[in-house]
């Protein structure tokens, strides 16, 4: 009987301790809400950071302006204000203090946090939302219900040994990826930038994309973006041959 008393208190600890780890690991799964509407909105999750083109703001200051866009944050309130009053030379961290913010330093520059929690880069703030590389987070911000996306159109042909139903659903699996982020810094030149695009592409032996076409509407560089996002995308579950698909651009 002596032994297992004194066993008992050993197996205790190693079952608490592997539950811990179990559930620290299921934590660590769940889906972080600030870095989905990050990457939904074709942002760069860069912690704490959600970024746009140039423009830098806290991923949690996003999700919050998203799920609540009547209650404006005060970084948010700072970033689109209009009047701006700074002497040439301005830093951005002494910016970032006269909008009534507090510049911390993070990374080559500062993180801008005010008192209600929200927080923007301090080089975004002092830039502010008129500023070409701003243009995507300024449009983000100011319509926050409007929700620009990338979606699957249709396979309009297939060859070889391309499977059309796996090759929809990888495509529209793979969507809120590279495509969106191309569409949202398009949306940077033209606001109202829709419509659809046509993609005929060739899968190697390795599932690579070997050749790829883009007509889409809107400027080069779109075209160029989304071939690009294109030759970098893997297909597991589509072997080799040719295909025509199309997507949908919308800003709603």
């Amino acid at each position: 009987m002596r032994y297992y008393r004194r066993v008992a208190p050993s197996i205790w600890f190693v079952a608490a301790c592997a539950l811990g780890l179990t559930f620290a690991g299921v934590a660590r799964a769940a889906p972080n809400p600030a870095a989905v509407a990050c990457q939904q909105r074709g942002g760069e999750n860069r912690s704490p950071y959600c970024r746009f083109d140039q423009a830098s703001i806290g991923a949690w200051t996003l999700e919050r302006h998203e799920s609540d866009p009547k209650s404006v944050s005060q970084a948010v309130a700072a970033y689109l204000k209009v009047e701006r009053k700074s002497a040439p030379g301005t830093s951005a961290a002494a910016y970032c203090v006269s909008a009534g913010g507090k510049a911390v330093p993070q990374g080559s520059g500062s993180d801008c946090q005010f008192p209600d929690g929200s927080e923007v880069d301090a080089q975004t703030l002092l830039a502010g939302p008129d500023a070409p590389g701003n243009a995507v987070l300024t449009r983000i911000l100011k319509d926050p219900t409007a929700k620009p996306s990338v979606r699957f159109g249709s396979v309009k042909s297939a060859t070889g040994k391309i499977d059309k139903g796996a090759l929809a659903g990888e495509l529209d699996a793979r969507l809120r990826g590279g495509f969106q982020a191309c569409y949202q810094a398009a949306l940077a030149g033209d606001s109202q930038l829709a419509g659809e695009v046509v993609v005929q592409f060739t899968l190697d032996a390795k599932r690579h994309v070997s050749k790829v076409e883009v007509e889409a509407p809107g400027p080069p560089e779109l075209q160029r973006c989304l071939a690009a996002s294109f030759q970098t995308t893997l297909f597991e579950r589509s072997a080799s041959g040719n295909a025509t698909v199309t997507l949908e651009l919308s800003t709603r």
